[in-house]
């Protein structure tokens, strides 16, 4: 008898517990769905491989910088993937946007003179007020002609005060990046 009126009591509180637990968190794609428009034939191939983010930051936590400098982790979200994997998946779907006679893609393609475009954001920070910056510079590696180097500094105000307004400021920048990122013909 006192055994079944312990797990009776432990049936009910671990019950109770799970009435009190938090809803699981929400999963955000930073990249918009894919295009289903193909590259044009002969097109010229862009690898762009992951794109390097400072080490703190390339977790699958939503992260925003807060009072005193402390980062603070969404307790609502987190990202399907690495916020590098986020960011190289946006800025992939932005360039072959803005330049449709490339073939844009994140495999490496054995393709003869396919060039590849290296970024690196060395600074990325979301305050909770909602300002981004980013400094990124990036190169252009093309078989047998000298690579190019470029450096750019974005700053935007947006939202970082829910998940919903990290994930739109942050498409934001990424979109600047790719405005910014020239890439020469041919």
């Amino acid at each position: 008898m006192r055994g079944c009126r312990f797990l009776l009591l432990a049936g009910c509180l671990a019950a109770w517990l799970a009435g009190c637990a938090p809803p699981a968190p929400r999963i955000y794609v930073l990249a918009p769905p894919a295009s289903a428009a193909p590259a044009s034939e002969g097109a010229t191939v862009l690898q762009v491989p992951r794109i390097r983010i400072p080490d703190y930051l390339d977790t699958r936590d939503i992260q925003v910088r807060g009072a005193g400098s402390v980062l603070a982790a969404s307790r609502t979200g987190r990202w399907a993937s690495r916020l590098s994997d986020q960011l190289t998946d946006t800025l992939v779907a932005d360039l072959q946007r803005l330049h449709p006679e490339l073939q844009v893609t994140r495999s490496e393609l054995a393709a003869a003179g396919a060039q590849r475009l290296l970024v690196d954001l060395d600074v990325l920070e979301l305050d909770r007020d909602g300002t981004a910056t980013a400094r990124a510079s990036w190169s252009i590696v093309r078989p047998g002609r000298p690579d190019l180097v470029m450096q750019s500094h974005l700053s935007l105000h947006g939202n970082g005060a829910d998940d919903a307004g990290v994930l739109n400021t942050l498409r934001r920048v990424a979109s600047q990046l790719a405005g910014r990122i020239s890439l020469p013909a041919g």
